[in-house]
């Protein structure tokens, strides 16, 4: 559903005991998936025209968002903003210091 613009969020649960009082990694264990929540959230109609009037006016924009990257190119195609390179996460990961300062 990315690709047609909507992000997912996979939901699953597991029961745990009242004693358990602080979340922990082992809590990702033994999960039983339930389903997933699929949200629209479109772009405001203003977003494609003032990305452009910043380029016009010399200001190179970078985009940070929590999307993937399907969901952040159908966007970007929705606004009529061309995508000239995407950075993911695990790619700056591997980064490194000196390349993070360029």
């Amino acid at each position: 559903m990315g690709a047609e613009g909507f992000p997912a969020l996979g939901i699953a649960r597991r029961t745990v005991d009242d004693g358990h009082a602080t979340a922990a990694i082992t809590d990702e264990c033994e999960l039983v998936f339930c389903g997933y929540a699929v949200f629209l959230d479109p772009p405001k109609a203003s977003a494609g025209a003032t990305i452009r009037d910043l380029a016009a006016a010399g200001i190179a924009v970078k985009v940070l968002t929590g999307d993937n990257e399907e969901v952040t190119r159908h966007v970007f195609a929705q606004i009529g903003v061309p995508v000239t390179g995407v950075l993911t996460g695990d790619a700056l990961e591997r980064l490194s210091d000196e390349a993070l300062l360029g």
